[in-house]
């Protein structure tokens, strides 16, 4: 698999991470009865906000760029294991 191919995927992983956190605030907000898997960052922060000494929002971007990291290097592994 080309370099370059790795480096797209995991920009698009961390822009759709940070999309993700902000979609799933405005979504909350809108309707407090969405689905838990929705609005998975909100809850990671609310979960490890209390425990840890770092702004609501640095937190809340570290989260979302992870959980973006982790779904990119998901689709990667499967495209390693497909022959890509």
């Amino acid at each position: 698999m080309p370099r370059e191919t790795v480096v797209v995927v995991t920009i698009l992983g961390l822009g759709m991470g940070i999309l993700w956190g902000a979609l799933s605030l405005a979504v909350w907000a809108a309707d407090p009865r969405t689905p838990g898997v929705v609005i998975a960052p909100l809850w990671l922060v609310a979960v490890i906000g209390p425990h840890v000494n770092v702004n609501v929002n640095l937190l809340g971007a570290v989260i979302c760029a992870t959980l973006g990291l982790v779904a990119a290097s998901v689709f990667l592994i499967i495209a390693r294991a497909r022959g890509a």
